[in-house]
């Protein structure tokens, strides 16, 4: 199983953002809290791309396959 690598990065960034040195850094002033918060948002960005991508190869593979077999040819195949 390949793990892509936007979700290697955004558990990256996530884990940069909950290191206790950078957590204790980002009280030092609201532009380091602000940074911290940054990093965050490039974990949840990049999830949350990968998720809508994954989700996007799915459907068009359901529709491949659709038009392959048709829909009753599908569940017939599902089905075996």
């Amino acid at each position: 199983m390949k793990i892509p690598l936007t979700v290697v990065v955004a558990l990256a960034a996530w884990a940069v953002g909950v290191w206790p040195s950078v957590d204790a850094w980002a009280d030092a002033s609201v532009l380091h809290h602000a940074l911290a918060h940054a990093l965050f948002l490039v974990s949840g960005g990049l999830l949350g791309f990968e998720a809508a991508r994954y989700a996007a190869q799915s459907a068009a593979r359901q529709r491949t396959e659709e038009r392959e077999y048709g829909a009753a040819d599908a569940e017939e195949v599902a089905q075996s």
